[in-house]
């Protein structure tokens, strides 16, 4: 734990990681908010559909165009611009949403798009502020330590979004949200400027998007693991919303409570698993444990999906969760170390667009696939899934390994 030590001697980063934890809480408390709102209020299904889409589909846009802010102004400052729109935004939703007509729904509607359309400057900035904050040595703990921000405070928000609708109203979780987001922007009003050369602003205003593009992939390593991480994100995580309730229900034959459980378990092993991360020592090759790890995750999701007993399969999750926690912290320390200064908030926002865009991809190739064969297949596919990106795990593995060693 000398690895968690050291980062408590960094005051700007505790702060940053305060504000982010902060961020991440309010955005899951409203989350959970929205789609109870929407459907409470139209008992239509269509309507959450549509919500969860316009939480989605701007940010699609905004990402490519948002990561040229993080290039121009200091990283901090982009951050809390996302997190004061986001304040604005819950505070104008509690005050409008006392009364939904028609009208109201469509300003409601025009709100969580502002909302999507910022978040970008969050998801990519948190990546790209640590490499303004730290040293290289110091990347992958922080990496956990936003990992484990992030599955934490889902987790949290999830609940306390649950327990505030029960006892009291949207209004008030609408409020709580706004304070939090305007909490967290005052705390990254702390964080002192990372831009202080005038040479490195001009540098960025020389690089386009398509110059970012041409970059990303002109370093193999780089683009590999851009595209093996979003086939990842599209193949397993993608699968998961629409596998786990089937596979509870057909394969396990159990109910409700048990898919919870099944849904949260791999929370509680990638917490697990970023702790452990973090406080080793960091290893000299970030891309190749990367991998590694990966191919081992697509092993026990492989294993998850042809076997049917409840504890069985919690195990493996929770295992599977301690696993895939590496694949997210050696990922970005590898994206942290490999890109450029000048270029790092476009790039890294052309990867979070790549995320956002595979991961509702993933979930309609499966309900599909899922639409054209039986039910009771469902792991097979899952397996199909886990198969597939394993073997072409393998094979980007060999291939940069045998080169690394012909370097040598």
């Amino acid at each position: 734990m000398k690895q968690y030590g050291l980062l408590v001697k960094e005051k700007n980063f505790l702060v940053f990681i305060s504000a982010i934890s902060l961020i991440y809480l309010a955005q899951s408390i409203v989350d959970v908010a929205i789609i109870w709102l929407v459907y409470e209020k139209t008992q239509q299904p269509l309507f959450i559909a549509l919500s969860v889409f316009i939480t989605q589909v701007p940010s699609l846009i905004s990402a490519p165009f948002l990561g040229g802010v993080m290039d121009k102004i200091a990283v901090s400052k982009a951050i809390s611009l996302a997190s004061l729109v986001k304040a604005f935004v819950f505070i104008v939703l509690c005050l409008l949403s006392t009364h939904i007509n028609n009208l109201v729904l469509i300003v409601l509607a025009l709100l969580l798009i502002l909302n999507s359309a910022v978040s970008p400057l969050i998801s990519a900035g948190s990546i790209a502020i640590v490499k303004d904050l730290l040293d290289d040595e110091q990347f992958h703990t922080a990496n956990a330590l936003v990992n484990i921000s992030f599955d934490v405070c889902y987790l949290l928000g999830a609940f306390l979004s649950g327990l505030i609708i029960a006892q009291f109203n949207h209004q008030l979780i609408f409020l709580c949200s706004a304070l939090l987001f305007f909490l967290a922007t005052l705390l990254l009003s702390l964080i002192p400027s990372q831009r202080h050369q005038k040479q490195e602003e001009d540098n960025g205003k020389k690089r386009p998007l398509l110059q970012a593009l041409q970059y990303l992939t002109s370093i193999p390593k780089l683009l590999s693991l851009v595209c093996l991480t979003s086939l990842w994100n599209l193949l397993i995580w993608g699968a998961f919303p629409i596998v786990f309730p089937i596979f509870v229900k057909t394969i396990l034959q159990e109910g409700a409570a048990t898919y919870g459980l099944i849904n949260g378990v791999q929370s509680f092993g990638i917490i697990i698993g970023s702790l452990i991360v973090g406080g080793i020592p960091k290893h000299k090759n970030s891309f190749h444990l990367t991998f590694l790890f990966l191919m081992a995750h697509c092993v026990l999701i492989a294993i998850f999906s042809l076997q049917n007993n409840v504890l069985s399969s919690m195990i493996l999750l929770i295992v599977a969760g301690v696993i895939s926690s590496p694949v997210m912290i050696y990922k970005s320390t590898f994206f942290q170390e490999t890109i450029p200064d000048q270029l790092k908030g476009r790039i890294f926002s052309i990867i979070g667009l790549l995320g956002t865009v595979t991961y509702p991809i993933g979930n309609f190739l499966t309900a599909l696939l899922l639409n054209g064969i039986s039910a009771e297949n469902v792991g097979i596919l899952l397996f199909t899934y886990a198969i597939i990106l394993l073997l072409l795990s393998v094979a980007l593995f060999a291939v940069f390994y045998r080169k690394a060693n012909h370097e040598t």
